[in-house]
């Protein structure tokens, strides 16, 4: 893994291992970073894989710096492709990641949509949301988590709004009588 760094930025790090942290920094120059990183001035992710060919790179170019009359230009042009690779992989992955996220949540979208035309259609009905989960093929947790999250409502709570427009309808029919229309919407009780 590699961590990038933007210029000026502030970090922390803390000791993972007794036998010490084995990093190399490599600071690129404003022009270097923007050849290498396709126009890019800062990196736009913290973090990302790197393959062990980067790895490679650095490590042979390490130890040739320690050989007595390294060659200068042999060692950048190693770490330049490294960093050039690296760079590519981080992007890559966290593009990759964010597609990913998008089509999860496409998904998540799409499970409220069916979720809400259940209850929209079977809102009278004392249907458990267990029931409306199983439908849809997911966990209640998940069914719950994902309704709240593009709702704003639990799913009881989207139920009882349901219910409750569907009283206020009928509310001004004077021959109403409020124990039956609590139990022809499904409330448990008038209250």
């Amino acid at each position: 893994q590699i961590v990038f760094y933007n210029p000026g930025q502030r970090f922390f790090r803390s000791l993972r291992s007794r036998t010490g942290d084995h990093c190399y920094y490599v600071e690129l120059s404003p022009a270097l970073m923007r050849r290498l990183a396709g126009g890019m001035t800062s990196f736009q992710f913290a973090a990302g894989p790197i393959d062990a060919s980067v790895v490679l790179l650095q490590r042979l170019a390490v130890r040739h710096l320690k050989e007595p009359d390294p060659d200068l230009e042999l060692v950048e042009r190693a770490l330049t492709l490294a960093l050039e690779a690296a760079i590519e992989c981080g992007r890559s992955f966290h593009v990759l990641r964010a597609e990913q996220r998008e089509s999860a949540r496409a998904a998540q979208r799409e499970i409220v949509d069916h979720t809400r035309q259940i209850l929209d259609a079977r809102f009278r009905e004392r249907l458990t949301m267990t029931e409306v989960a199983i439908s849809l093929d997911v966990s209640r947790f998940q069914l719950s988590r994902f309704f709240r999250s593009h709702t704003g409502f639990s799913l009881l709570g989207y139920r009882n709004q349901l219910r409750v427009r569907a009283a206020l309808d009928r509310l001004p029919d004077p021959g109403i009588r409020l124990s039956a229309l609590a139990e022809e919407l499904g409330f448990s009780n008038p209250s």
